[in-house]
Formats: C-alpha cells, sequence, structure tokens
C-alpha cells in the first residue's frame, strides 16, 4: 500500500508540470484568421528612429535573417518597398523534435514574414505555414497545428503526433519576433504577442533550436564580426545589385566610390577581396596613400545615396552616410549592412583594350584603365 501511496505522490507532480509546460500551446496558441493560420505582432520602436531610420533598420535584420545560407535553404527576401513600408521574406527552417546517436527526427516549415514599417513600429506577421516531414510534399499548418487537428475535443490536451508540430511552430514564430524586437530595441517585450479568440500567449522563451543569438563585437557598435568564410551571401549576387562602396583614409580625409567589379579569393594563402576601380577616380589617390580599406555593402533603400556617390561625389562632404571607423582605421559607413575590412596587398593597373572588351561590358571605352587592389581580408562586419 505504501509502494502504491509512492508512486502515485511520484507520478502526479510529473503530471502536472508536464501539463504546465504544455498550457501555452493550448487553445488560442495557434490564431486562425478565415480559417487560415496568421501569427502577428505589433513591435513598437518608439522615438528611437526617426524618418525612414526604422525601415532601414527592419530591412537589415531582413537582409541578415532571410539571405540564402545553404544549398538547401530558401531563406530570401522578396519584397523591399521604402515608399509603403513594406517588406516581404521567404522563410525556411529546420524543426528538430527528437535528436540522438542513430535518431534524426525533424521537419522543414515554411513561412512567409511580412513586415509593415510605419515611423514608430513594425507590425510582423507570419502566414502561408508549411510542413515538409517524411514526404516530398509541403502540408499546409491547417491541416496539422490549428486547435481542432492538434486538441482533444476539450481543448486541455495536445494530440499526439500532431503536438510536436505545434509546439515547434508555436517556439519557431515567437523566436521570429523576437530576434527582430530585440535587433531593434535591444530586448525583448514580456507583454503577450499572440491574440485569438481572447486567448493570450507569452513569447518569453525563445528555443536554442532557432537561430543562433547575434553578439555584437564593440570595437564596431551595431555590427558582429564573422570569419571571411562565413560570408552568408554569394559575392557574384552582391555586386549585382550595385550597391557596394569601396572607402578609404581617416578622419575628414575620406574618399569613397562605387564598386565597379569585384570578387572574392584567396592569394597567398590568404582569403582576399579583389576590387577594381576607375584609374580617374579620386579614390585612387587615397587608396594609395593608405594601407587598409574596406568594401562595404547596403540594400536597395540606400541605391540612391549609392547612386550619388557613384556619380563623382566621393568626398565626406558630399556623402549622406554616417562614417565609422573598423578597428584597423579604415573608414566604413554605419548604414552598410555588412562591412569587409581589408589591408592592401598588391595594385596593379588593367586596360581593357584587350581585344575583349565587348564581352566584358560594352558601355565601357575600350581604352579605359582601371586600377585593381586585392586586399586581405582582415575583419567582415554583419548586423
Amino acid at each position: 500500500m505504501k509502494r502504491i501511496a509512492l508512486a502515485i505522490f511520484i507520478i502526479i507532480p510529473f503530471i502536472t508540470i508536464h501539463s504546465q509546460e504544455d498550457a501555452k500551446y493550448l487553445k488560442g496558441a495557434v490564431p486562425e484568421v478565415d480559417g487560415k493560420v496568421i501569427f502577428t505582432k505589433i513591435i513598437n520602436a518608439g522615438n528611437a528612429y526617426s524618418g525612414n531610420q526604422l525601415f532601414t533598420k527592419v530591412n537589415e535584420w531582413a537582409v541578415a535573417n532571410y539571405t540564402k545560407k545553404e544549398s538547401d535553404n530558401n531563406n530570401r527576401v522578396l519584397l523591399t518597398d521604402s515608399l509603403s513600408g513594406d517588406i516581404a521574406c521567404n522563410g525556411e527552417t529546420k524543426l528538430v523534435f527528437k535528436k540522438a546517436a542513430l535518431i534524426l527526427d525533424q521537419a522543414i516549415m515554411s513561412y512567409q514574414l511580412i513586415l509593415d514599417v510605419n515611423n514608430s513600429s513594425c507590425k510582423a506577421t507570419i502566414r502561408s505555414i508549411k510542413f515538409k516531414y517524411d514526404t516530398k510534399e509541403f502540408v499546409p499548418a491547417e491541416n496539422m497545428i490549428t486547435d481542432m487537428i492538434a486538441l482533444n475535443k476539450k481543448g486541455d490536451k495536445l494530440s499526439r503526433y500532431y503536438d510536436k508540430f505545434r509546439k515547434h511552430a508555436v517556439d519557431s514564430v515567437n523566436a521570429i519576433f523576437n530576434s527582430l524586437e530585440k535587433y531593434l530595441n535591444n530586448y525583448v517585450t514580456n507583454t503577450p504577442t499572440v491574440h485569438s479568440n481572447n486567448a493570450v500567449v507569452s513569447t518569453e522563451q525563445v528555443p536554442s533550436y532557432y537561430a543562433e543569438e547575434i553578439k555584437y563585437d564593440a570595437s564596431l557598435p551595431g555590427f558582429r564580426k564573422v570569419n571571411a568564410e562565413k560570408i552568408p551571401v554569394n559575392i557574384i549576387k552582391l555586386l549585382e545589385n550595385e550597391c557596394s562602396l569601396i572607402s578609404s583614409g581617416a578622419s575628414k580625409n575620406i574618399s569613397t566610390s562605387t564598386l565597379l567589379w569585384g570578387g572574392l579569393g584567396r592569394f597567398a594563402n590568404k582569403p582576399v577581396v579583389y576590387s577594381f576601380i576607375d584609374s580617374n577616380s579620386n579614390t585612387i589617390q587615397t587608396l594609395d596613400a593608405n594601407e587598409t580599406f574596406t568594401v562595404s555593402f547596403y540594400t536597395d533603400a540606400y541605391k540612391d545615396v549609392v547612386d550619388h556617390i557613384g556619380k563623382g561625389h566621393e568626398t565626406t562632404n558630399n556623402l549622406k552616410l554616417t562614417s565609422i571607423t573598423t578597428s584597423s582605421g579604415a573608414p566604413a559607413f554605419a548604414e552598410a549592412w555588412m562591412i569587409i575590412e581589408c589591408k592592401k596587398l598588391s595594385t596593379q593597373p588593367i586596360s581593357l583594350n584587350n581585344g575583349n572588351v565587348k564581352a566584358i561590358n560594352t558601355d565601357r571605352n575600350k581604352n579605359e584603365r582601371l586600377n585593381m587592389y586585392i586586399g586581405e581580408i582582415l575583419n567582415v562586419w554583419i548586423k
């Protein structure tokens, strides 16, 4: 009799704790709008940003988190419209249910993230959620994690099989919202974020399996340092959008120009940047006079500014960007989403008059001369 009582004493607390853990995933945890699963959170930024600064900041977060990093990853920014304040992303993440020596139980969750930015807040919406699990087809969230599917009739218990999808989906969504809020405000509010039929879901917990926490480096506030091998995007795609600058100099003697052509590679067994600059550019003199330089990249929100620089407005007084100094003393700009800090290794003049000008670029003068700069990558800074 005593053994039975002891067993009951042990089991009851376990059931109670387990029920408390599941409570935040019960009725209302997955909001539905017109039969569709849609999560929404309003992130207030207060007076921390003015004008289009909030849009720029949100866009920087979107680019950093939704740039394709792996061959099987479909993260990407679909739309950036500074006039309407809209940013649309396609997201994909792995949900790891169980991982052991010989067991890996996981699924892929795809979704759309819509960011609607105004002067003081950002409305984040996650919709079109789908899961791929043991099949080649994605299954809509409406068939997997709604109250009707993933809960019992009373709504007080999770259904087996569907419970893991519902839990990980809720945690992943909250992690995304928290990541954006932390990036904008450097903290996460403890206020409820998801409302459905008067039900409330807390987002205080962020699952460790979601994404690596952004760690900022004190030597360049607002940026985190990564290895050159960890540059998260294809350099060719980066240069296609024509939103990149090469900068050198110090203090008030900063010179910058648009990056015509370039690339990444290895030289003398070191990771390097190859940059090609018009020999008539004023930037050449400053590059030749300094040992370090930076190559920086910007979102489409700054395309007009970069174009303005490309028309010959290369001096500090004409720049519409906020200058900062990297650890090597090379200049860069706070508005960049990625900065590659370089030490000059080699310089070489190059002529386009080699018989293959048309194959390179039909818009350039075949007698034009460029200077090629090879710079050892010292640091890579990403927002």
